[in-house]
Formats: structure tokens, sequence, C-alpha cells
């Protein structure tokens, strides 16, 4: 009987055998690397976090020790009894104008306007009956004016939440007084004329201690508006000494760089909230890293991906950097760098919050400007009425009332305004943002018929 033959398996081929082999080695080699960068991805993230973490914290100490909070409830104006709160009626006032008369800025901004082919626009009858319309409405705008304080229902514990609905109505509320001013002064009613101007500017001053850049501006806006309407109002009739003190009084109110330093600690909270936000919202993180990217690349996304929270850190870190130096800039020369943010390119989030503030600055110094223009306008007049005719200089002039502050300087200059006698008036200015004497020429007054941006003088002038 024959023996069955086993197989027997073939050799290897001995070029397949050294594929396997080359090919194990190499995915071990891949595999090797991709671990170490692994690693090294690790360890970079633990460093990063470490050293932005301490870098967050030394930022965050610093902030502390000047006594100062990232809580914008904290930051918020104080809580004001309901007796003494304004808030409340100037929300019904607005309501009140908004039934009564919902077109009146169509027929009041024409009316305010400094180009007289604008006030030409709209007609007397058309004037009084928007003002009349609105009258009650008025009323109880004068009366929240009247009470010490406001607080606004804002959502200052959320920042995704905090609305200013407020800011608006205020405006609209200030822009109805100045047109009643101008409308009693034109028939003759020097005191109610006043009323309405001292009401205007003590709406703006009830949004002084809110911690929001906008807000100061329309606070800035409105005075504004109320110095013009008051050398429209002085203009036409001659204020007795009460009337000229209590105007006097309301001017002197503001502290408008303790409002803007505020505000820029405010505006630091806000930033600080958004980076609390863009931490803990996926969404909200993803859409801002897609964003901020340059065009044709991904490299921001990949490397936050990479990098994450120690970068962030590092990134608020700067934020809270660049803002604290522009806290300190305005404390102690009153006055924003007017320089871009030169943000670094990890800075993601900064490089979206990190804004420019000097405009907001010089928004500030013409407001302080218009205001010392008032007083001094005042002032003027006081003297005119003791003596019969207008100084030569100012250093002969006081201020209005018993106690009342010292005159105050040009704010762009620290100097004296300048002034000079026209006729049987005066002109008075100051120089504006460009420090360049103009000789009283803004970029749209009275005396022109078109704008010139290079001149921005801020002027008063009296006729007689």
């Amino acid at each position: 009987m024959a023996t069955p033959t086993v197989p027997v398996a073939p050799e290897p081929n001995p070029a397949a055998r050294s594929r396997m082999g080359c090919f194990w080695r190499v995915a071990r080699g891949f595999g090797v690397l991709i671990a170490s960068m692994i690693v090294l991805i690790l360890l970079a993230q633990l460093a990063l976090t470490v050293y932005g973490g301490r870098k967050l914290e030394a930022e965050l100490a610093r902030i502390r020790a000047d006594g100062d909070t990232l809580s914008l409830m904290e930051l918020a104006p104080p809580a004001v009894p309901q007796a003494q709160n304004a808030a409340p009626l100037y929300a019904q006032a607005a309501q009140m104008v908004k039934k009564a008369a919902p077109k009146a800025d169509t027929v009041l901004i024409p009316y305010l306007s400094l180009d007289s082919n604008e006030r030409a626009r709209v007609s007397p009858q058309a004037v009084q009956s928007t003002l009349s319309a609105v009258a009650p409405a008025l009323r109880l705008a004068r009366r929240a004016a009247a009470l010490p304080a406001a607080q606004f229902p804002v959502r200052w514990d959320s920042v995704d939440e905090a609305r200013f609905n407020h800011y608006e109505a205020l405006r609209k509320l200030s822009r109805l007084l100045i047109a009643q001013a101008n409308w009693d002064a034109a028939h003759g009613n020097a005191e109610n004329a006043t009323a309405n101007l001292v009401a205007a500017l003590r709406m703006a001053h009830h949004i002084e201690n809110e911690p929001t850049l906008i807000g100061q501006l329309v606070e800035y806006a409105i005075v504004a508006i109320a110095i013009r309407g008051a050398e429209e109002v002085m203009g036409r009739v001659k204020l007795n000494a009460s009337q000229r003190v209590r105007l006097d009084q309301a001017l002197s109110r503001f502290d408008l760089k303790e409002g803007m330093i505020h505000a820029m600690k405010g505006e630091r909270a806000f930033g600080a909230g958004y980076f609390n936000k863009f931490q803990n919202d996926p969404k909200e993180r993803s859409q801002t890293l897609i964003d901020s990217e340059p065009p044709g690349g991904s490299n921001r996304r990949w490397t936050f991906l990479t990098l994450g929270h120690g970068l962030l850190q590092l990134d608020e870190a700067w934020y809270l950097d660049y803002m604290k130096n522009q806290i300190d800039r305005l404390e102690t020369s009153g006055r924003l760098p007017g320089d871009e943010p030169s943000v670094p390119r990890y800075a993601i989030v900064s490089g979206i919050i990190a804004g420019v503030f000097s405009k907001a600055g010089v928004r500030r110094l013409e407001a302080t400007a218009r205001l010392g223009l008032g007083r001094w306008a005042m002032a003027l007049q006081a003297f005119h009425g003791q003596t019969g005719v207008y100084p030569q200089t100012l250093m002969k002039v006081k201020p209005v009332g018993m106690g009342a502050p010292r005159l105050p300087l040009d704010p762009f200059t620290e100097m004296p305004y300048h002034y000079r006698r026209e006729g049987s008036g005066f002109l008075l200015w100051s120089v504006g943002a460009n420090r360049h004497d103009d000789d009283g020429k803004g970029r749209f007054n009275r005396t022109q018929r078109s704008k010139n941006e290079s001149l921005d003088d801020l002027a008063w002038r009296s006729a007689h």
C-alpha cells in the first residue's frame, strides 16, 4: 500500500517577505512618530496652559490690586428707590410720544438743523402741531429729569441679554425738549425754555454712570443737542439771573472723565464675559474661529484646536493688559491712545473685541468743550447784564452764582477758550480735536453753507 503524500507548504518568496518586513517597520515608525507627536502636543498644551494661566492670573491680580472688578453686576448703577427713579417715567413718556406723534422726528430733526435749507423744509404750523401732540409726554419727561437718579431695566448679570433700548428713547425725548425750548424762546418764554434745557441736560446726566461706551456716546449726543439749543435760546431771549444759575448748575453736574473711565471698565467686563462665552459655547467658538480666519487658510482653527485652553488664556491676558493700559492712560492724561491695537496673531478673540477707543475719547472732549462753552456763555451774558457790554477779554468774567465751580479751560489744549467781541455780540470757541485755531469755524455752523471736514472748532456765537 502506497504511503500518502503530505503536501509541503511552499517556501515564502524572499521578496514578499522583505516587503512585509519593510511595511511593519514603516508602520512601527509611523506609530512611534504619531505617539511622539501626541506626547509633544500634550506637553505643549500642558506647558501653555500653565504659562497662560500664570499670565492670566497676573492680569487678574493687577485688576484686583486696583480695586476693580470684571463683574458687570458690580459696575452697574446702584439701586434707586422707586419713588426716586426716573427710568419708568422716561419709558412712559417715550410710549406716549410713539402713540401721539410717531413721525415727530421727520418734523423736529430738520427744525433743529443748523442748515437753513433743512429748516425751510418744515413749516411753523407743523412744528407747533407736533409739539402740541407731545406736550403731555414732555411734562412727564421734565418730571422724570427732576428726579435724582435713573435705574433702567438692563440685564447687567448677562452679557448676552443686556439690552439698552432706553438710549434711543432718551435721544428722541431730548430732541423734543430742545425743540420745545427753541419754540418757547422764539415766542419770548425764557422760563419755559430754561426748564426744557435743564431737563435735557439732566436726562443726559442720568446715564452718565452706566458702564457702556455706547451709553457715554448717547450722553455726549444729548449734550450736543442741548448746547446747540441753549445757544439758540440765548440768541433769542435774555435769561434772568435765576435762569442762568439753574442752567449753569445743570452744566456743572457732569464728570465726563470719570464716566468714560467707568464705561471703559464696563467694556473690559463685557470683553471678559465674551471670553467665557467663547470657552463654554462650542457653537460660538466654532463660528468665531471661522469668522476670524484669513482668506485661504485654516491655520488659526488648527492652532486653537491643537493648543486650546492655554492659548485662550494668553489671549485673554493680552486683552486685559491692553484694556488696563487704555484705562490707565485715560486716568493719568485724560485721553485715550489713538493707535490701532497691535493684536498678536494668537489672540483670536482679542482681535475681534479689542476696539480703537480714541474716537470715543475725542467725542468726550468735544462734549466737555461744549459744556464749557455753555458755562462761559452764561457768565458772559451775566457780565453783559451787569455792565451793558461784553468784555474785551475773558479775564474779568466770573462764574454764575455763589459757590459755582471755576470756569473751565478748553479741554483740547488746557488753555483758555478763544474769544472776541463781534459787533454787539461775541464769538467764543474751542480749537477742537485738531488743536488748530480755525477762527471759530467748524465742519458746519450757522455762518457756513457747506461742510468742511478740515475745520473742527466748536463755537458759540452770540449776535447780541
